[in-house]
């Protein structure tokens, strides 16, 4: 069960954030939770970024973090962070979102930098773990800081999107882009958005099974009432991070332990790079075979918790 006795929502303000386009974002505000006890030495950190649409309040929602959880809290401090433009850290949502510049995911992993070495000064700490679009952010700190940690955990992303999630990806944001210049665009941006992501995220096989007598009607108001408390701007923001995200890094220049866990039926981030960049880099690589998709890290849970568990402590 996840810790929920830890931290209240934290956020830190860390001034000027310059980024890969030339631009710079004034202000760089920062949201953070963190779980767990800091040993003395500062030695038992776990980093653990939120992923596409997710905040740190997420990863205790769906017991992500805590007590015995994939990031757990009785043998790590654990610092959740909110990646930008989730609605927590500086985001479209907070400002006219023709005025929120484009960012990045390595201005992302950039912005993380900062807080854990500003705000809670460390100079390394003892893993990153990484979901989805954080796992993206796994393999950028290998490349943006490779000393930094002693141990990555890259969990479905990819050091590089393939075609077919680049097709993906436009799709879902030129979906939002239009919807939004619609009556009431906001609520049918979040609606579209919400049914497409649903339709990639897990196997025809996982609705059939959810669906009852053969109808859809239920998940699709189920997906879309989930949705409604995100924002179409900063979901189309993050997007564009995944869409240039490139970490640039080969496996021969990985410093870090590395664990990659990859589904096999994803249809939202193809586990092809992550599978051979794992080869490659001749590290630990776990198959996840759940129908659930790019969601299977929830599924199988327990063995993911378990390789993590062993990985950390080896």
């Amino acid at each position: 069960m996840a810790d929920l006795s830890a931290s209240a929502q934290g956020n830190a303000r860390l001034g000027p954030l310059p980024l890969d386009n030339g631009a710079t974002l004034p202000e760089c505000l920062i949201g953070f939770r963190t779980f767990g006890t800091l040993n003395d030495s500062k030695a038992n950190v776990l980093v653990f970024p939120s992923w596409y649409g997710g905040r740190t309040d997420s990863m205790v929602d769906y017991e992500l973090v805590g007590s015995g959880c994939l990031a757990d809290s009785d043998n790590f401090f654990v610092i959740a962070i909110d990646s930008l433009a989730n609605g927590i850290s500086s985001s479209p949502s907070q400002m006219s979102g023709e005025n929120f510049p484009a960012v990045t995911i390595r201005d992302m992993v950039r912005a993380q930098h900062l807080l854990l070495t500003k705000h809670f000064e460390l100079d390394h700490v003892h893993a990153i773990l990484g979901v989805s679009m954080s796992g993206m952010h796994a393999y950028q700190w290998s490349a943006s800081y490779p000393d930094f940690a002693s141990n990555i955990i890259a969990i479905i992303g990819t050091p590089k999107p393939c075609a077919a999630d680049l097709y993906l990806w436009q799709f879902w944001r030129e979906l939002a882009n239009e919807a939004l210049q619609l009556p009431d665009g906001e609520r049918r941006a979040l609606e579209l958005l919400a049914v497409a992501e649903d339709l990639f995220s897990f196997t025809p096989e996982f609705i059939n099974a959810v669906s009852e007598d053969g109808s859809p009607d239920a998940r699709l108001a189920e997906v879309i009432a989930d949705m409604s408390a995100s924002n179409a701007r900063d979901r189309i923001a993050q997007l564009g991070a995944m869409l240039s995200h490139d970490a640039g890094i080969k496996p021969d220049d990985v410093k870090a332990r590395f664990l990659t866990i990859v589904s096999e039926n994803d249809r939202t981030v193809h586990p092809g790079a992550a599978a051979a960049f794992a080869e490659a880099a001749n590290s630990p690589l776990l198959w996840l075979r759940s129908d659930w998709g790019h969601f299977a890290i929830l599924d199988e849970i327990d063995i993911a918790t378990e390789a993590v568990r062993n990985f950390l402590q080896n």
